[in-house]
């Protein structure tokens, strides 16, 4: 196993494809860039997709997210952003 690292975008929705995942693990604010951070498998050959949603506090957040999983909420500058994911399997 190993510890992969994944850019994301500031975008309010996402998906990134991860080979292997076993577990989401963090996100943080690497030198002004949102990294998540998850545990993989790399010998694993399926793909998955993980979705993210990154909502700023005070905004519009789906009442889709209410079934996601609440990973962290990042400083980034003056803004915070809260981030959920789910595994699409």
């Amino acid at each position: 196993m190993k510890i992969f690292k994944y850019r994301l975008e500031l975008e309010a929705f996402q998906t990134i494809k991860m080979k292997g995942v076993i577990q989401i693990l963090d996100v943080i604010n690497q030198d002004g860039i949102l990294q998540l951070y998850a545990l993989v498998d790399p010998t694993e050959t399926y793909e998955v997709g993980v979705d993210v949603a990154i909502v700023g506090t005070g905004h519009d957040a789906s009442d889709e997210l209410e079934r996601w999983t609440f990973l962290r909420s990042v400083k980034q500058k003056v803004f915070v952003w809260h981030i959920f994911y789910k595994v699409d399997i």
